[in-house]
């Protein structure tokens, strides 16, 4: 199905510059960050598509971590994309890297920093690292990269066959929260724009997947482990099977009344995630997390979303006292006084059985 809408300006301006980059006689390497979420999963598969139908590229798709939560699992499977471990790639068989939704210098990709970095599509704030490219377009008030994407998708007339418009809906629903969260004009006409074309019963199959047991096991665990401070709610989880379950937390805790601010940590494989949420505009959770974790680990995002890592592996002795560092400073940074803070929910008995 044909491309439709306004194309987007400096796309239109830039998308010449961008194709110049890649050499289309070898295979192209488009990773995102470590554990991708749709956003990511979306704008590999745009850049995919466009290099693909405009320059007859091969391209292999990649990250480091794991998808563990399972919407981002059904993405990828009905989508049929196939995203290859980095551990697997020999990276001298690429003519061109391309990072999206990422940065270099962000803590949560995983690129070796011996690989030179040909194309860098994001749109959190910019990272002077990121100048390095040799295409670089990272827009900070786009609410989403599959956003950014789907411009370049216009500005080059390629056709836009259902699953990927299906994916750049979950895209930009995903990072945006349905518009409600960081969007700005470009994500709203996007959003419109690629609406029809998208299968919504497959976004729906997508969107409401089966769910292990063990998921409702690690739900059950993150809210005996949640202390209400003041106006924040925090969860420190301990070990996780999967990094996406701190950023689920996180999420799913921000809507407590007479809450402003939600924090989840987590620790998997010698790393410990941390995910900020912040239900005020005027509360820039990339920054306010960055200041939190400096001197400790790093951390990204923006407008009223962010996430952390600290490499634990340089701190083997000292785990339990990093987590209550981190604490500690949010707690500072954000002026609650209530150091102690109540537990979320009573963890003694089950609501409705007999003691």
């Amino acid at each position: 199905m044909p491309s439709v809408g306004t194309p987007d300006p400096e796309a239109e301006s830039r998308l010449l510059e961008l194709l110049g980059v890649v050499d289309p006689s070898l295979e192209v390497g488009i990773f995102s960050h470590d554990n991708p979420d749709p956003d990511a999963i979306a704008s590999a598969f745009c850049l995919q598509h466009l290099l693909t139908e405009k320059l007859g590229a091969r391209c292999v798709l990649g990250f480091a971590g794991m998808v563990g939560r399972h919407e981002n699992q059904a993405m990828i499977r009905h989508l049929g994309l196939a995203f290859v471990p980095l551990r697997l790639l020999d990276f001298r068989r690429f003519g061109t890297v391309a990072l999206v939704d990422t940065q270099p210098g962000t803590g949560n990709n995983s690129l070796p920093p011996d690989v030179r970095l040909d194309i860098v599509l994001d749109h959190h704030p910019l990272r002077k690292e990121s100048r390095r490219a040799r295409f670089a377009d990272v827009r900070p008030d786009y609410g989403s990269t599959s956003t950014l994407l789907f411009g370049y998708l216009q500005a080059a007339r390629a056709a836009i066959p259902s699953k990927l418009a299906t994916a750049i809906l979950l895209g930009i629903k995903s990072d945006t929260r349905e518009l409600e969260r960081s969007s700005g004009e470009r994500d709203v006409r996007a959003y419109l724009e690629v609406f029809p074309q998208a299968d919504l019963a497959l976004m729906s199959r997508i969107e409401h997947p089966r769910i292990s047991r063990r998921y409702f096991q690690s739900f059950w665990e993150a809210l005996s482990r949640s202390r209400v401070h003041g106006d924040a709610v925090i969860s420190a989880l301990g070990d996780v099977d999967n990094p996406d379950m701190v950023a689920q937390i996180a999420e799913f805790l921000l809507p407590l009344e007479e809450v402003r601010f939600a924090m989840a940590l987590g620790r998997s494989s010698d790393r410990l995630f941390v995910s900020l949420r912040t239900r005020q505009q005027q509360h820039d959770a990339g920054q306010m997390l960055q200041r939190v974790l400096k001197g400790i680990g790093k951390a990204g995002g923006h407008g009223r979303m962010a996430g952390g890592q600290v490499d634990l592996r340089a701190r083997a002795d000292q785990r339990r006292g990093v987590e209550e560092r981190i604490v500690e400073r949010f707690l500072e940074e954000t002026g609650i006084a209530d150091r102690e803070g109540a537990p979320l929910v009573a963890t003694g008995c089950v609501p409705g059985t007999a003691v």
